[in-house]
């Protein structure tokens, strides 16, 4: 089964709105200081938008897994090349970005980064920054936090997924990821079945005004359940599992979104899409470096131009720049795709055992 017209549209405006919502998150929060009587409402948008990140890419990567499997060495190419062409640009920027900022005022520096910079940049290069009890990303970029939880979200369904029974290195492997991921990751990786999940099981027959009423109905109800909701077990940012501290919660919206997926049409056969869609399509796809990177040139921004006591007109503008910034780097980057295929394919044609 394919993405229907509908379903694909759909998809791309939850991703793009989605890294929107986190990135106008963080403007406010950091442009607007004074207003914290709306910061937790905004927080919990910008936290909901990454739930919608992991039960969308399952339910991609269960769309992937259906319709173009393989094999385990193409799978691992394209996660690789797919998080790391945007990756290593990122935290090179921000490497450059926390410099400048410490170069311009010191003192802002210190209250942006807790230490160990060049331990926390390479262990982010590694997605390495969340496992087990750790959030050892640089404080400068808070959005990489995800970034370590859908890595390992890829390896452990990948590595199971396309073992190879009599194979024990395969076996091995995927005990070795779920152990050096640890319980916090594993904590909210039934989200991300969910989503794929959503796309592997079969579905109802539903069309016309009763799918869009209950879509409606789904879309209602998780709003609901974030909102009104207690955070269960802990609020996010509690120790030791910070922004996984609320994954009871979180898994109650997964299952949610992951029926509204389940819920969208697919198609039998591959439909091509108006030129339009297939602009906003490229256009969506630059929603993964705005995600990552809005966040450090938000704060050169900051240092480089007075914002204190803004109205709400120059706060669209200053947000607007920044959206530009990272979108023009999403474009330059999703350019050079093609160059990390090709890395991957030759670092991962000398592991024989994969």
């Amino acid at each position: 089964m394919y993405l229907s017209k509908s379903t694909s549209l759909i998809l791309d405006i939850l991703r793009l709105s989605a890294a929107l919502t986190v990135a106008f998150f963080h403007c406010f929060l950091l442009m607007f200081t004074k207003h914290n009587s709306t910061i937790s409402f905004f927080s919990d948008l910008a936290h909901f938008s990454v739930i919608i990140f992991f039960v969308l890419s399952g339910y991609l990567i269960g769309y992937t897994t259906k319709n173009n499997n393989r094999g385990l060495k193409k799978y691992l190419i394209a996660r690789f090349s797919r998080l790391y062409s945007v990756l290593i640009p990122v935290l090179i920027i921000m490497f450059i970005i926390e410099k400048l900022i410490g170069i311009i005022n010191y003192t802002s520096i210190l209250g942006i980064s807790r230490g160990m910079t060049l331990i926390r940049y390479i262990m982010s290069g590694f997605f390495l920054n969340e496992i087990w009890f750790l959030s050892a990303a640089p404080p400068i970029n808070a959005p990489l936090w995800s970034l370590s939880f859908e890595f390992w979200f890829y390896l452990i369904f990948g590595l199971w997924f396309f073992r190879q029974k009599k194979n024990w290195i395969h076996t091995l492997l995927f005990i070795i990821a779920v152990l050096i991921a640890g319980p916090k990751i594993l904590s909210l990786f039934p989200i991300w079945i969910f989503g794929m999940l959503a796309f592997k099981l079969p579905k109802l027959k539903i069309k016309g005004y009763i799918l869009i009423l209950y879509l409606s109905l789904i879309l209602s109800l998780s709003f609901l359940v974030l909102f009104k909701m207690p955070a269960l077990p802990f609020e996010i940012g509690t120790k030791p599992l910070y922004f996984a501290g609320q994954f009871i919660k979180d898994w109650t919206l997964g299952l949610l979104l992951g029926v509204f997926f389940w819920l969208l049409p697919l198609s039998s056969t591959k439909q091509e899409s108006s030129t339009l869609v297939v602009k906003f399509r490229k256009l969506a796809d630059l929603t993964y470096t705005i995600y990552l990177i809005h966040l450090p040139i938000l704060y050169l921004i900051i240092q480089v131009i007075n914002i204190n006591n803004i109205n709400i007109f120059q706060f669209f503008i200053y947000s607007g720049i920044i959206l530009i910034l990272s979108g023009s780097l999403g474009y330059l980057l999703e350019s050079k795709r093609n160059f990390w295929n090709l890395l991957f394919e030759k670092i991962f044609s000398k592991l024989k055992f994969i």
